[in-house]
Order: structure tokens, then sequence, then C-alpha cells
């Protein structure tokens, strides 16, 4: 199983598979292509959890937005050719432009 790739140490392979067997990840999310593009990046990228590659492969996959506080995840999606917004500059803008009721029509 992708699981007991050497991507992975032994601590973070034993916390995958609670995570697998309480059904908090699907085991398919952890092999193929997805697979091979968390264990390329997970080196540049140390510290990182398979949840924020998930998010950007996701939007990776659909050409998204990936909006985001984190500054290690934002560079890894922009590394990644994701598009990655900051949360803080989508409010500043909302607050700058007054577009308080457009935006919670939008949600």
């Amino acid at each position: 199983m992708a699981l007991e790739s050497p991507c992975y140490d032994y601590v973070e392979q034993n916390r995958l598979k609670r995570l697998v067997e309480e059904g908090k990840i699907k085991t398919y999310s952890l092999e193929g292509d997805f697979f091979k593009f968390s264990c390329k990046e997970s080196i540049k990228f140390n510290g990182l959890h398979i949840m924020d590659f998930a998010a950007i492969y996701y939007c990776k996959t659909i050409n998204g937005c990936l909006v985001e506080r984190n500054d290690v995840i934002k560079e890894c999606a922009s590394t990644n050719g994701v598009n990655a917004l900051s949360v803080d500059e989508i409010l500043s803008s909302i607050v700058k432009e007054k577009k308080y009721m457009e935006f919670i029509k939008a949600l």
C-alpha cells in the first residue's frame, strides 16, 4: 500500500493508517498521481500535512484557486502553478470596497 512508502516516516505512516481506519482519509487519495505529487512536494515543503497537499492537488486538478492563511502552503501552491490567495487579502478588499452585502449574498 502507498502508506508504506519511504516518503513517510514510521510515526507518520501510523498516523495516516489510523486516519484511514477512522474513515477520515480514503485510501485511494494516497495512491496514484496524488501520492506521487505529495511525495515529491513533501521533500521540498517539510512540515506540511497530507491534507495540505490534498487541498493543493485538488485545486491543481480543477484549475481552481486556493484560499489560505499559511504562507508555506501558499508557497507550495504557487510553486505548483496553483493561484493562492490570502484570506486577509480577500477580507481587506471586501472591507476596502465596502462590498459586505455582495459578499454575504455570494455565500
